[in-house]
């Protein structure tokens, strides 16, 4: 049972809780909800809409060592971590992945793997089952392969599906998501791929609105201005939307369609005023041992170097609440986003929905 449909908390948000409070009265460290280690940079894709791998899009070094990977997780199992997102690059190139994701399930931290899902056999899913992943999303942003290669050069969506099915058969306590990157060429296809995750037996698919703020570079610059979404893409957007929204329904799937009706467009037309949780909610860190808020907003210390505790203390800017951002008005990331447009709200409902739908849908 879900948070929105029974508010049964679950033993690790009760203790996170609990460990939030002791950190008041200055008996633990400050928690840290969520965590995004991304393991690499080094990808065999080239995805119209990705900046990594582009020359200046990231400062960091290649690949995360092991040592310091195992100090960072670490570090969030004493602060009562939640979960933890790894990314990268293809953090299925990663040599030390699944020493990682089984330290993080050692830790009792549930864990997401971000991957393109073109390296995932049969043999890969259940070495992910062994070391106990939470749950794994599967890039896939059209239901057909010319379309879908044709914006995630390099990745076969023959090999994607044949993941996508290898994870349910051979890793079946792992749940399984799909992310749809959304931009002006695909919003007609949103209902289809509810259509597409029903019929594989996939319970969760995340829409990832890529928007015009970005101010990054990416593998396209010259398509990335046909590529993002406005404003002026709202209405044919919150149509396509309401349209999954109520498929999703009839099919049983979980989406974050209805978050998006809600907010996407104060995020589209510059309207955003509540600040940003990255720091405070959310650590972003690099293969380096590079820690910030988000990706945008780096300390310039590295946990390979020096603890956490003295990098909140000596850049307290980049551990707060950001409400400067100059992106902020507009800022809709994954996940990032998401979470920062139910902080600050009373809304204990729509809050646990939230989370439930976009962290703990299992």
């Amino acid at each position: 049972m879900g948070f929105a449909s029974g508010f049964r908390l679950p033993l690790h948000v009760v203790q996170h809780g609990a460990a939030k409070v002791a950190s008041r009265l200055g008996i633990l460290p400050r928690p840290i909800p969520f965590f995004v280690l991304k393991v690499t940079d080094v990808c065999n894709a080239r995805c119209e809409t990705c900046n990594v791998g582009v020359p200046g899009a990231h400062r960091s070094s290649a690949t995360l060592p092991l040592s310091v990977a195992t100090a960072i997780v670490e570090e969030m199992a004493r602060r009562k971590t939640l979960f933890a997102g790894i990314v990268g690059g293809e953090p299925l190139l990663y040599k030390h992945v699944y020493e990682v994701l089984e330290l993080c399930s050692r830790a009792g931290i549930r864990t997401n793997l971000n991957t393109h899902g073109g390296f995932i056999t049969p043999d890969v899913a259940r070495r992910l089952a062994t070391v106990g992943l939470s749950y794994i999303s599967i890039s896939l942003d059209y239901p057909d392969a010319m379309r879908n290669e044709a914006v995630r050069k390099g990745v076969r969506y023959d090999a994607v599906m044949h993941g996508i099915r290898a994870m349910k058969a051979e890793s079946p306590a792992t749940a399984v998501s799909l992310g749809m990157t959304l931009t002006r060429h695909n919003i007609g296809e949103v209902r289809a791929m509810c259509q597409l995750a029903a019929r594989e037996g996939v319970r969760y698919l995340k829409f990832q609105p890529f928007h015009s703020h970005l101010d990054q570079l990416t593998h396209s610059p010259d398509l990335r201005g046909e590529m993002a979404l406005s404003s002026g893409d709202l209405p044919r957007l919150q149509d396509e939307l309401r349209g999954a929204e109520r498929d999703a329904r009839e099919l049983g799937l979980l989406t974050n369609a209805r978050l998006l009706l809600q907010e996407l467009p104060a995020a589209l037309e510059g309207r955003r005023t509540l600040p940003c949780v990255a720091g405070q909610q959310i650590l972003f860190i690099e293969p380096s041992g590079r820690v910030g808020g988000c990706p945008e907003k780096r300390s310039r210390g590295s946990l390979a170097d020096v603890d956490l505790d003295t990098l909140m203390e000596s850049e307290p800017e980049v551990f707060a609440f950001a409400a400067t951002c100059p992106v902020l008005p507009g800022c809709f990331d994954t996940t990032y986003g998401e979470l920062s447009h139910v902080i600050g709200r009373n809304d204990l409902r729509r809050t646990l929905d939230v989370i439930d739908r976009v962290l703990f849908y299992r």
